[in-house]
């Protein structure tokens, strides 16, 4: 009895002391570098540009408030030249300081030749000293957020949704570029996907077509002869497409997605994605994002409605023409949005 006493007494010591690195392990906590790299990774998400940048003069606004000026030295993620002038009137800043600057696009923002349209995310830009930054009252080094940031702009972020066109008016007006052009290159890629609906965020790895485009001319849009742009395809769908009348998931057999090949020209039919930081396009949806021409002869998929009867790219780019400019008609301001064939 004794002996089996001494048994269990050394079998509890035993597992008190496996159990205890279990129970300190349980007691760790996020290291403040982390807390810091999530409150960044929020503001880089929502931010329009991310900057690098030097306060060079304090003057007075419109309304006769202290302002500052802080000239961009670097672009982190965005659109923006070196050089160009964000205005700050939200803090006081060192003249001459450096600063991280999370930016968003504002209506109420001051615009001039060499002024960016952005105001601050939120009220505090990031003094840099000594290569570091304090972040909700956290020291940490300047490398560290620019090697997360590196990590968030490999991210493809995109539509969460696309959306069917049965009739050519209603894709012309769900579409921002329209235009001809060639595919230069194709590479594909495993790339982290993100798509963001009301607020909901979702990530996943796809297997994805990145393709360079060269415009030849456009028909919507601002894109001009020569000019370059990033395409992105994923065969395995990223997005959800629903019909744009009835909001019905739509769905599409592999023979009805078309491809597209290098050296070959199309009629695109694309949108930017969702992130102003990225130059990213996608197509409007799997089956009309573009339509492949040989010469005057119109390629389209079978399941593309909206290009049912149209047979030259002649005469779809003047339905085209004539359909936009219904859309800019003071008489008829709704047309298109109305989905109405003229």
């Amino acid at each position: 009895m004794k002996k089996l006493f001494i048994m269990l007494l050394a079998l509890c010591t035993l597992l008190s002391a496996c159990a205890a690195p279990v129970k300190e392990s349980a007691k760790l906590e996020i290291q403040p570098n982390e807390l810091v790299l999530q409150s960044a990774r929020t503001q880089y998400r929502s931010a329009s540009l991310v900057v690098r940048g030097i306060c060079t003069r304090e003057h007075k606004d419109a309304n006769g408030n202290p302002c500052y000026d802080v000239e961009v030295t670097t672009v982190i993620a965005g659109d923006c030249a070196v050089g160009n002038i964000v205005h700050c009137s939200s803090s006081v800043l060192e003249l001459g300081g450096e600063y991280l600057m999370y930016l968003k696009q504002g209506e109420d923002a001051y615009y001039s030749e060499d002024t960016t349209g952005y105001i601050l995310l939120d009220n505090s830009p990031l003094l840099i000293k000594d290569g570091k930054v304090t972040w909700d009252n956290i020291s940490i080094d300047v490398g560290v957020l620019l090697a997360d940031i590196a990590g968030q702009r490999s991210v493809i972020v995109a539509p969460a949704t696309s959306y069917y066109y049965a009739q050519l008016n209603a894709l012309a007006a769900g579409t921002q570029q329209i235009f001809i052009g060639v595919v230069e290159s194709i590479a594909t890629q495993e790339r982290e996907f993100r798509t963001v609906d009301n607020g909901a965020s979702t990530e996943n790895t796809r297997r994805v077509s990145i393709a360079k485009i060269q415009a030849y001319g456009s028909i919507k849009g601002e894109l001009k002869y020569g000019d370059a742009i990033t395409l992105i395809q994923a065969r395995q769908s990223t997005v959800e497409t629903v019909d744009d009348k009835t909001l019905s998931v739509k769905t599409f057999g592999a023979t009805q997605i078309p491809s597209l090949v290098e050296g070959g020209v199309y009629l695109f039919f694309v949108n930017r994605g969702p992130d102003p930081k990225q130059e990213y396009y996608f197509p409007v949806n799997p089956v009309q994002g573009y339509v492949a021409l040989d010469g005057d002869a119109l390629k389209p998929s079978s399941a593309n409605e909206a290009l049912n009867g149209y047979k030259e790219l002649t005469q779809l780019v003047q339905r085209l023409h004539y359909t936009l400019s219904l859309a800019y008609d003071d008489e008829n301001p709704a047309l298109i949005l109305e989905g109405i064939e003229p």
